[in-house]
């Protein structure tokens, strides 16, 4: 869409009807009738591409064209058709490959998720003379899929366009060194949102590879309070503290907005306290509060900047975090190796689990073990102890093994460790829910996420900004989630299998993966039953391996659908395993019970968040305005991009702005004279009732 195609679709943002039927519009031409329908598309929330395009063979002029929704066919895939060539009879005979191992250390193929349900929303347009305005003669209006959103409006296909002028742009930035993610940075802070650039993150990055990185003018601690203040006067929902020192001198900042709050009703079971990032400027310490969202991808919940790692100090900050959180607790709490955050933690939080981050576990233990930091065997059996054991007992023999060939070095040390077992290692807490962070594939992803692009020199006004923008790459990732979990469905909605199309339906794109893993595993696993006097509770092995070496009792309860796994999976991840799964294919079970769904996991996780919005935003009447401010935003924004290198142009925009202030001022006037009326005329009828 080229920028004045963008100014005349403004025109039908307005249209308080064009959510309904477009049958009998008229337009102009073929372009003119695609801003109609996107125009229509945009209020709906969903995408829109062109079709049929029928011409006159007299003069080639179009007088019949089609546009319909993106999700009309199917995949590519589906709708290839691949014509059988003619066998060649003078071909050479293929020459014979020997049987030969081939290489493992291929690429992986890319999972494309299906994006198309084959929907049948379109509109035809009609001219029946040339030179008259098109029509619409048919319009469509039942689609067979789950429309978009508002607030993922801009993720859609046909709502994202790099103009050439915005291209001119983006490129003059490529070409002066600049970072890509900066450059998309700046254009969305000129253009004043994300969802007013015209196009997304992707997109970007598609068009450019390099940018030059924008420093960011050092401020001192004022300028963060200033800020502060600042995000609490715009947001009524803002939450900050101070805590001040013996010299009247600010000691503690902490903060969250009103997102953060709402991530933390849905996600706050589990959560990430982290102390190791200091602004070496200021000598403060920041200390974010993460957790861990439905697409297992960090979200935040707090931040602070503390000035030391006194017991009083997180105390304070503790105390803190629980107010702005209304008082709700943490089930589970992450946290390097530091006693008095411990004490800290046992008095605020004493109904939470303190877990230790095993990602410092190993990192700080190292310098501990001496020489036996080249010992494969020590390493491997330790790092068994930490997360490789299955149940107590397991532990304290491999425990009791490792103390007997290599306890004697650190006999000292390693009872110290040894007496806070029950903060490290998984096997002694897999009671108590944790999603699954301390699992060997989690645990790196989680520590790469939480890192922050700050340097020795980063001042305290600086690390704010990055850590502003951190938060807000964050959330930018999580509405691209959102957006692919209500456009997209796994390949498993074609399976036979009705229990993955069940967890397909119910669990988010990442944490679906997660349930056909162990579905693969169950459909591999052995079973084996055992007898029971109760004929309702029925009692099975399921293990991986057929001499049922590493097995685990499952218990059903056929009255009351109870299934419950001695691995206590469920429990610690919030995921059934695949010992479960393997007893519910056997009793034929084709959907995941009730109980055994964690709304956190599911793809309505913040349906309650998203609920306060839509509220929100309708006693505010922002459905209104909200789609006209955008467009209207982004159609000014290419404007200018258009008008800023010619002197007659920017002329003339600057002499329309003034008319338009004249013309809008006169609106205003017009409805205050009219209110002034109204008022006026109340107040007279008030006193012919009450003359006294």
């Amino acid at each position: 869409m080229n920028s004045t195609a963008e100014h005349e679709y403004l025109k039908y943002i307005n249209d308080e009807n064009i959510s309904s039927s477009l049958i009998g519009r008229h337009v102009t031409d073929h372009k003119d009738g695609y801003n109609l329908y996107q125009a229509h598309s945009r209020a709906l929330g969903f995408s829109i591409r062109k079709q049929t395009l029928r011409r006159r063979r007299i003069d080639n002029s179009i007088y019949e064209f089609y546009l319909v929704c993106s999700k009309e066919g199917g995949s590519k895939s589906t709708n290839k058709i691949t014509e059988p060539k003619e066998k060649d009879t003078q071909q050479e005979k293929p020459v014979q490959i020997p049987d030969v191992e081939q290489p493992t250390n291929k690429r992986k193929e890319r999972v494309v998720n299906e994006t198309r349900t084959a929907c049948k929303a379109m509109v035809r347009f009609k001219q029946e003379k040339p030179g008259e305005d098109f029509v619409v003669v048919a319009h469509e209006l039942q689609h067979n899929h789950e429309l978009v959103i508002q607030q993922e409006i801009h993720h859609l296909k046909s709502e994202r366009k790099i103009t050439e002028q915005k291209g001119q742009l983006i490129q003059t930035m490529v070409e002066s060194g600049i970072k890509p993610m900066h450059a998309y940075n700046f254009l969305c802070h000129e253009a004043g949102s994300e969802e007013v650039v015209g196009h997304t993150k992707r997109d970007h990055l598609n068009y450019i590879t390099q940018y030059r990185t924008r420093l960011v003018e050092g401020k001192d601690m004022q300028s963060v309070l200033d800020l502060l203040q600042q995000r609490a006067d715009d947001d009524p929902a803002f939450f900050y503290r101070l805590k001040f020192g013996e010299h009247n001198n600010i000691v503690s900042y902490f903060w969250r907005d009103s997102m953060m709050l709402e991530d933390f009703k849905a996600y706050g079971d589990v959560m990430i306290f982290d102390t190791t990032y200091r602004t070496n400027k200021y000598g403060l310490i920041c200390a974010p509060f993460v957790g861990i969202n439905c697409h297992w991808k960090t979200t935040m919940f707090a931040c602070a900047f503390i000035t030391n790692e006194k017991e009083e100090s997180f105390e304070w900050l503790l105390e803190t975090f629980k107010r702005a959180m209304c008082q709700q607790e943490p089930k589970t709490i992450f946290t390097d190796q530091d006693k008095a955050m411990g004490n800290a933690i046992e008095k605020v939080f004493p109904n939470t689990r303190h877990r230790l981050c095993l990602w410092h576990i190993e990192k700080n233990f190292v310098s501990h073990f001496g020489s036996l930091k080249t010992n494969e065997d020590f390493k491997n059996m330790f790092k068994n102890c930490l997360m490789g054991c299955q149940n107590e007992s397991g532990f304290e023999e491999l425990w009791a093994k490792m103390m007997e060939l290599y306890g004697h070095e650190k006999k000292e040390w390693f009872e110290q460790v040894y007496d806070q077992r029950h903060k490290w290692c998984t096997a002694l807490n897999r009671d108590m829910f944790s999603a699954g962070i301390l699992s060997s594939q989690r645990s790196e992803v989680t520590n790469k996420a939480i890192s922050f692009n700050a340097k020795a020199t980063t001042n305290l006004f600086e690390f704010y900004h990055i850590f502003e923008q951190t938060v807000k790459r964050w959330r930018s990732n999580e509405t691209s989630d959102n957006f692919r979990n209500r456009t997209e469905r796994p390949k498993a909605v074609k399976s036979k299998s009705k229990l993955l199309k069940h967890a397909a339906d119910v669990y988010t794109l990442a944490l679906y993966n997660d349930f056909e893993t162990e579905y693969e595993w169950a459909m591999a696993s052995f079973l084996r039953a055992f007898a029971t006097e109760n004929s309702q509770l029925k009692l099975f092995e399921v293990s991986p391996e057929e001499d049922f070496s590493n097995s685990h009792t499952v218990a059903y309860d056929e009255a009351t659908t109870e299934l419950v796994c001695s691995c206590q999976c469920f429990t610690e991840t919030g995921m059934l395993c695949f010992h479960i799964i393997r007893v519910m294919h056997m009793f034929s079970i084709f959907q995941i019970p009730q109980q055994y769904i964690l709304k956190r996991w599911t793809r309505l996780a913040k349906s309650a968040v998203w609920e306060n919005v839509q509220d929100k935003d309708q006693s505010q009447n922002a459905q209104l305005w909200t789609p006209w401010r955008h467009a209207i935003t982004k159609n000014f924004y290419n404007l200018v991009s258009i008008c800023q290198s010619n002197e007659d142009a920017r002329t003339l925009c600057d002499k329309s702005l003034k008319e338009l202030y004249k013309s809008v001022k006169e609106v205003f006037k017009t409805d205050q004279q009219k209110q002034q009326e109204i008022e006026d005329e109340e107040l007279r009828r008030q006193t012919v009732e009450n003359p006294e």
